[in-house]
């Protein structure tokens, strides 16, 4: 009867079997405070001493809280001892979750056991976490899956030595035969249940009930019922006589009535039948009680009595859905409670790292703001230095062009009055009438020099300073001048030499003499000069010139790239026409 063993194995060979973790070691002294928040001020050992000890004396809840708050201070860079504490605190508070129904929990804390017990090679922890997660997936009835984790729980324990984890290996032989018989694999279940037989006595009360057990089970699933009731009924004395609990019966006498309804023998099959169910519902195992009600109706059913066969079904149905709903509120329970006290434990974690870190941060935002305060400091006083330098430069540059207008009027003055002085001077000398031509710039290619009667013919490669006379450069010099101050053709951006040559009645040879030696200067060089300058003077009239941009100021002075322009007059002044812009409103703002 499939139902009736299903029941059965899953709650007994993966429930009443499994050997729950044996203390190791000696704990300290017992203390036990009453609030979660003075359990979290307890050190490491005295909160894994009580966890274990809640969970041995069924206190669920008191081992979920010392458990919890153990979870929020395991740290992997820890030694091997703290290590291997947690790995056992992570093992029974996976076997206590379990027997609380939250298997999804149970299987997240006995996987970090199971991976911290690996990482370290510790074959005892590890195997036991193994055996522990077989035992979740049995309760789910996964069987295939348990009899796996089994069978490596089992290869892990063969690995040490032979007198260590026995207990453990008789739980595993004897849950791989509960596995391979609900799976009809007899062969397999036989010969665990040998290797079971094997180990011989054992500490554990239950050892005898146990091996009749896995022998009944594999004669059950291979069809030799005769056998299986035989050593089922030996089963149930063993229990008797050793005063185990009434369910260790009670889980034989469905067994019983399994094998005779699998025989037809219908009668016995309900007798054994009202048994389990009579023991189930006086002890209070109500999941054994129920699976009873639904075994008794389905033999109802198959011996023909209709009327009983439903009212066990209904009864079977009332009271399924009214476990069934306790139980889903109880794991509801049991989840919001865990997930409680782990919110509150991290919270507590986070706020003593805070605290601890806390001057650490204040330190850090110290220096930061002294760091911050130091660069501005540098920053202004540089940003100072700069304005300040600039300035220094506006001024130069403002007063250079303020000097040379002045010497360029001094000059002119000086000039008219020699040229008035020169005249008469040529009026007293010169005979009355006398053609009085003035002397021409001579031709290129003429040679003329201050003394008339010298006619050596010396080269212009010799002496290139003879091509024109100081009297002709002077005149010379006073043409270009007016070209250059009086007129914006150098403005033009085609503005050449040649150009300049045209203007004052010369050619281009001539005027670069007179450029070179009397002004000491380039074309090129002279032309910058006056386009800078009058850049700079329409830079700092923003009456007449404050529509115009930086670049449509450099097209006006003759320069077609504004790039161009900006490069020569840095050149020349020392500052960006930006800037020179910006200093000459701020002066006139400052002089209003």
């Amino acid at each position: 009867m499939k139902y009736s063993l299903s029941k059965y194995l899953s709650g007994i060979v993966a429930g009443l079997t499994l050997s729950l973790i044996s203390s190791s070691g000696t704990w300290a002294e017992s203390v036990a405070p009453s609030s979660f928040d003075s359990l979290n001020r307890l050190s490491t050992e005295t909160l894994a001493r009580i966890g274990e000890e809640s969970f041995r004396a069924g206190d669920h809840d008191r081992a979920n809280e010392a458990f919890t708050i153990l979870r929020t201070r395991y740290d992997e860079s820890a030694d091997e001892e703290a290590q291997r504490l947690f790995a056992r605190c992570f093992l029974i508070h996976g076997n206590n979750l379990y027997e609380q129904g939250a298997y999804s929990m149970a299987m997240e804390s006995l996987l970090r056991a199971r991976r911290i017990s690996e990482n370290n090679g510790w074959g005892d922890l590890h195997a036991r976490s193994l055996g522990d997660i077989g035992n979740i997936y049995a309760s789910n009835y996964d069987y295939v899956t348990a009899t796996d984790f089994y069978r490596r729980a089992l290869e892990a324990t063969e690995s040490l030595p032979a007198d260590s984890l026995k207990d453990l290996r008789a739980s595993v032989l004897n849950n791989l035969t509960g596995t391979y018989s609900m799976r009809g694999m007899v062969d397999s279940a036989r010969i665990f249940s040998r290797r079971f037989e094997l180990l011989g006595d054992m500490p554990d009360l239950r050892h005898r009930y146990d091996l009749q057990l896995t022998k009944a089970l594999v004669e059950h699933a291979g069809g030799n019922h005769r056998a299986a009731r035989r050593l089922f009924r030996r089963a149930i004395s063993i229990a008797d006589s050793m005063g185990l609990e009434p369910i260790y019966a009670a889980a034989v006498y469905s067994c019983l009535a399994s094998s005779f309804e699998q025989t037809a023998q219908l009668d016995s099959a309900l007798i054994y039948m009202h048994l389990a169910a009579d023991v189930a519902a006086d002890e209070g195992y109500m999941n054994e009680h129920i699976a009873s009600l639904r075994d008794l109706a389905r033999i109802y059913e198959a011996a023909g009595d209709k009327g009983r066969a439903l009212w066990y079904r209904g009864r079977y149905v009332e009271l399924a859905d009214s476990v069934r709903l306790s139980e889903e509120r109880d794991k509801l329970h049991t989840s919001e409670m865990l997930y409680a006290l782990d919110s509150n434990a991290t919270t507590i974690q986070g706020l003593n790292a805070i605290r601890t870190l806390q001057w650490r941060w204040l330190m850090g935002l110290t220096i930061l703001l002294l760091v911050v305060a130091a660069l501005l400091v540098i920053v202004l006083r540089q940003k100072n230095a700069l304005s300040q330098a600039w300035n220094n430069l506006y001024e130069r540059n403002r007063k250079q062009m303020a000097e040379e207008e002045t010497f360029r009027q001094t000059i002119e003055t000086l000039e008219n009055r020699l040229t008035v002085a020169e005249k008469k001077a040529e009026e007293l000398l010169s005979p009355t009438g006398a053609d009085t031509t003035p002397e021409q710039t001579p031709a290129e290619g003429d040679v003329s020099s201050t003394d008339s009667g010298d006619t050596s013919s010396r080269s212009l490669t010799e002496n290139r300073s003879l091509i024109l006379n100081e009297r002709l450069k002077k005149s010379l010099a006073q043409k270009i001048k007016y070209v250059m101050e009086e007129t914006d053709l150098f403005c033009l951006p085609d503005f050449s030499i040649e150009r300049l040559a045209a203007e004052v009645g010369s050619n281009a040879r001539y005027v670069s003499e007179v450029v070179n030696d009397v002004l000491g200067l380039t074309f090129r060089a002279m032309l910058n000069e006056y386009r800078v300058k009058r850049a700079m003077h329409m830079l700092s009239d923003p009456a007449n010139y404050g529509h115009l941009t930086i670049k449509a100021i450099g097209e006006s002075v003759g320069y077609r790239s504004a790039s161009t322009f900006i490069s020569v007059f840095s050149r020349q002044t020392g500052l960006k026409p930006s800037i020179y812009h910006k200093l000459a409103l701020e002066k006139q703002s400052a002089q209003s």
